[in-house]
């Protein structure tokens, strides 16, 4: 049985490549061979792998979040 987040780590372990590769794999980087990319990309879609969004928005220094400063959030007219 899987854990609950499957991180590209889990990926690269069960087929014997670095987590590079399969980062790279996962990006669609023209480097990569096809049929690497293929296992990757099958491996990933079966153990439901999904990107962890916060490493995501610490390596691109963005979250994606914007916010809303509302005055008198009380006062209804």
């Amino acid at each position: 049985m899987r854990k609950n987040q499957v991180t590209i780590k889990d990926i690269a372990q069960e087929l014997k490549i670095s987590i590079s590769t399969v980062s790279r794999a996962l990006r669609g980087m023209p480097e990569i061979h096809p049929d690497t990319r293929k296992a990757v990309t099958a491996l990933a879609k079966d153990w439901d792998y999904q990107p962890n969004q916060l490493a995501t928005s610490l390596v691109k220094s963005s979250t994606r979040t914007i916010g809303v400063i509302v005055p008198n959030a009380g006062y209804y007219f």
